[in-house]
């Protein structure tokens, strides 16, 4: 099984992220896949993490103008998908995360 990137993982399942998000012990964001907005999450860095994506609505931004939709719709888990077509997410947890000070 070749390794990749989560952002990479989320490009061969067709999704083109457009807001990353480097968190504490895990990586989250939102991606466009056939027009429809996204949400992702990939944690728990620590303890062997799992990529859940959900629909998200577009229209939820904060102030900053940035995607704010968290709680969108169902639960996904499109690991499975990618672990079929060869692949398995490496996300690399490294001493700049916070809790390896």
């Amino acid at each position: 099984m070749k390794k990749v990137s989560l952002k990479k993982g989320l490009s061969i399942l067709g999704y083109e992220i457009v807001q990353y998000h480097k968190n504490y012990n895990e990586r989250s964001g939102f991606a466009t896949k056939n027009n429809q907005l996204y949400y992702f999450i990939y944690g728990d860095l620590r303890w062997g993490p799992r990529l859940l994506v959900r629909t998200a609505d577009a229209s939820i931004k904060n102030k900053k103008g940035l995607y704010a939709d968290w709680h969108g719709g169902r639960n996904t888990y499109p690991e499975t998908e990618l672990n079929n077509l060869g692949y398995k997410i490496f996300e690399d947890f490294k001493a700049c995360d916070f809790n390896h000070l």
